[in-house]
């Protein structure tokens, strides 16, 4: 029993490793953090969505060597626990570590291989204080948008063939041919599980937007702003406003592409059920955002909060029902308490709790942000 523990334990730390000799690279690229870490994000998604194209698709058994995310699926842990694998996992971290020390020796002193530009000669979307918070965050909130676009056309596809493949399973086809469940409820079931893991990445994308408020501040560029006649809440209330925008229209974007792809598919599933159902997630992605905004706005110190805040949603939400968690504990997680709009009494309460809980934490993060000393 002691080789398939050891087998995936490995394959856990290669991961670790090749990602983040990955990052090394992207570090030296990029000539500020928030630069290489878009990079190496952008990165593993595109990684993410070639895999899961490939495995919602008839590709030939090849092509799973197209993304490293495919490698360790090779391994095969408790049946064949194949070593070898592992071997192309540490040529890779070799190869990348060598990049990255390559780049760091040829690269400027305190810049990266990718200069950065130079700003704009006149104001533009700077001329406002809405406009400078878009701009600031302009690149990667279009970075994001792409991602999500691509991830609503994959999770589609996923969706719209888990029907099938689980119909081929005898017990759940079993089930099936009972009346107790239908191909279609199984199709919108595994919808909604895409569309709460894109909950936590539109959180993400919600949360980067409130960083890079502390970013503007801890590099005292906040406080010449604030020295004119901007009060400090129309400065902050910017980017808050831009974070919850940004992280609902991510999620409808991808809902919009999940339910076009499962809705042409013969699945039986509506578009109009998926965009709801999507639409109904938002305010789980905004209590995470809203917690940023009340770590920032209060006490930026304790920052860290709002990613551990999304750290623990994610594993609470994906894995807490596989650990058994008691439903207290999977009740910690925002997205617990999104109804599924198809029920036949969906509980639409708990989405005025969420908005309620936003509201509460917003106000925590206005009211501190007002009081304490920027930069």
């Amino acid at each position: 029993a002691w080789k398939p523990t050891l087998v995936l334990s490995a394959c856990f730390t290669a991961s670790g490793l090749m990602f983040g000799s990955l990052a090394a690279v992207t570090a030296q690229l990029g000539s500020y953090a928030r630069t290489a870490s878009s990079l190496a994000v952008g990165l593993l998604g595109i990684g993410y969505v070639i895999r899961g194209y490939l495995d919602s698709s008839d590709s030939p058994d090849w092509v799973i060597w197209a993304t490293p995310l495919g490698w360790l699926e090779r391994t095969r842990p408790s049946t064949d626990n194949n070593g070898w694998p592992l071997l192309a996992a540490l040529a890779f971290t070799v190869l990348m570590v060598v990049l990255a020390w390559t780049l760091q020796r040829r690269r400027d002193f305190g810049l990266g291989m990718i200069p950065a530009r130079p700003g704009p000669a006149n104001g533009g979307l700077v001329a406002s204080v809405g406009g400078l918070a878009v701009r600031v965050n302009r690149g990667s909130l279009l970075t994001w948008l792409a991602a999500f676009a691509a991830l609503g056309f994959v999770f589609g596809n996923l969706s719209a063939s888990v029907g099938d493949l689980l119909a081929a399973n005898p017990s759940i086809a079993a089930v099936i041919a009972s009346g107790a469940v239908t191909e279609t409820d199984l199709t919108f079931a595994f919808a909604c599980t895409m569309l709460q893991i894109t909950g936590i990445l539109a959180a993400v994308t919600g949360v980067q937007v409130m960083m890079r408020l502390y970013v503007e501040e801890s590099e005292l560029r906040a406080e010449p702003v604030l020295a004119g006649a901007l009060r400090r809440p129309t400065y902050l209330a910017s980017h808050v406003v831009l974070a919850l925008v940004a992280s609902g229209v991510a999620l409808l974007v991808t809902g919009t592409g999940v339910g076009l792809v499962v809705s042409t598919s013969d699945t039986g599933v509506q578009f109009g059920d998926v965009l709801a159902q999507a639409g109904a997630t938002v305010p789980a992605a905004w209590v995470l955002v809203a917690v940023s905004v009340a770590a920032i706005g209060a006490h930026p110190g304790k920052r860290l909060v709002a990613w551990a805040a999304v750290v623990a949603t994610f594993a609470l939400t994906l894995l807490g029902p596989t650990f058994d968690l008691p439903n207290w504990a999977l009740g910690i997680s925002p997205l617990h308490h999104v109804p599924t709009v198809t029920a036949a009494n969906p509980d639409w309460r708990s989405l005025v709790v969420l908005c309620g809980l936003v509201v509460l934490l917003g106000v925590v993060g206005f009211a501190g942000y007002r009081r304490r000393d920027i930069g």
